[in-house]
């Protein structure tokens, strides 16, 4: 693990804290169209971003299934982020990026749920991008991903 890949945020209301962050200088990217998006991106120089995260969108159903321990059997990454609707302040996680996945995840395979090979989702304009990560079973730890690709 290299480097802090990106920090999730949580924000009360996407399209104003979108906004807020334009007004101050930064580009900002919708994770999805506009309209849909639960989430938004900003890039910084050294290829890490901020994503700022609108909880409030996060299924009940989804939470309720959090709330019961029903995910952390049946998907780590839903787990993960099925927590971060109770979780408390702005933080929700901070990723790290690694170059060698599967070395990384040899590292540490005891404490942690399986390598996801298909992470993937398509950007507002059309473009599909694509990584590979892992959850550690302890939701205190950072999960481990690869570049975006």
């Amino acid at each position: 693990m290299q480097r802090i890949d990106h920090v999730i945020v949580r924000v009360d209301d996407l399209h104003d804290s979108v906004e807020e962050f334009i007004n101050a200088g930064f580009s900002v990217c919708y994770g999805t169209k506009k309209e849909k998006a639960y989430n938004a991106l900003i890039y910084l120089q050294d290829n890490s971003f901020l994503e700022l995260l609108d909880t409030n969108v996060i299924p009940r159903f989804g939470r309720i299934l959090t709330k019961l321990g029903i995910l952390r059997v049946l998907s780590p990454t839903f787990n993960r982020v099925g927590n971060f609707y109770f979780k408390e302040g702005p933080l929700l996680d901070y990723p790290v990026y690694s170059s060698d996945i599967e070395a990384s995840y040899a590292h540490v395979r005891d404490q942690s749920g399986k390598i996801l090979n298909a992470g993937k989702r398509k950007k507002p304009n059309g473009t599909v991008v694509q990584w590979r990560s892992f959850m550690p079973k302890d939701l205190n730890l950072p999960f481990v991903m690869t570049d975006y690709t």
